[in-house]
């Protein structure tokens, strides 16, 4: 053991001591990204009944997202490096969240669309701070076990968002 600031600390770390409820949090935000994704492409029927949406602004609320989405992914990997990790991905979370509520009460194509894009910007900030957080407070062994779990997510995250959708 050493010491190291008048704490006693091992000298083989075994990682963050809440580390599995951080996965918790971080796979439960990977699950409502890469799910929302897949759960416009069942409701656009129902959108183009709703709000009068053409095939073109169908489509480009389904793009507004992912394109938003994929430019801005790696920007915020360097500002989450920067300003933190935690405080991105909450930063994150608040503008997916509140541009998923904007986005179920679009009085119009065009909100939509614009409310779409929003969510785009929250789930680029969410991504990279979840793989970051992850090599952060897990250790070699249970650091390719946390990932393992985050990468089965996302995949069930693909197979579920048809189904909520169809729900929804």
């Amino acid at each position: 053991m050493t010491t190291t600031g008048g704490e006693d600390v091992m000298s083989s770390p075994v990682g963050h001591p809440r580390r599995w409820w951080i996965l918790a949090v971080i796979i439960v935000a990977i699950l409502v990204v890469f799910m929302d994704g897949m759960v416009l492409n069942v409701a656009l029927p129902r959108i183009q009944q709703q709000l009068g949406a053409s095939q073109s602004e169908q489509e480009w609320a389904v793009a507004a997202y992912t394109l938003v989405y994929a430019v801005l992914l790696l920007p915020f990997g360097v500002v989450a490096d920067r300003f933190g990790r935690r405080r991105v991905l909450t930063a994150g979370l608040i503008v997916f969240g509140s541009g998923s509520v904007a986005a179920a009460y679009a009085w119009s194509p065009l909100a939509l669309i614009v409310m779409r894009a929003v969510m785009g910007i929250g789930a680029a900030a969410i991504l990279p701070a979840t793989l970051a957080i992850i090599a952060h407070v897990f250790e070699d062994e249970d650091r390719a076990r946390a990932i393992a779990l985050w990468a089965g997510a996302s995949g069930l995250a693909a197979a579920l968002g048809p189904l909520v959708g169809g729900m929804l």
